[in-house]
């Protein structure tokens, strides 16, 4: 038995603006809440990253001094041209290494 609701009451097909708004909303909330939590990851993975780094240099700095029986000096200035080394550098160098 049919009964008629009268023009009102059309039958609804699919989704209308706002809830389509209000999902997208939503899902715009979610996704911020998401990006959010992998920045602190990303955060977390550098500083990871920083103390493996460090890690590494005491070891290197460790096996130096054990070999060359010297802590490695800081005052050293490095360039491309050995030649053009200042002063200060060659001495150490050379206290190091010898007069090669």
């Amino acid at each position: 038995m049919r009964t008629q609701l009268g023009p009102l009451c059309k039958k609804r097909s699919g989704f209308s603006l706002l809830e389509l708004l209000i999902v997208i909303v939503i899902i715009g909330m979610l996704a911020g809440l998401l990006f959010t939590a992998f920045g602190g990851v990303l955060t977390n993975v550098n500083v990871v990253e920083v103390k493996a780094e460090f890690t590494q240099m005491e070891t290197a700095l460790a096996r130096f001094e054990s070999e060359y029986n010297v802590i490695p000096p800081s005052s050293i200035v490095l360039t491309e041209n050995l030649a053009a080394l200042d002063t200060s550098s060659k001495s150490v160098l050379r206290r190091m290494f010898g007069n090669n």
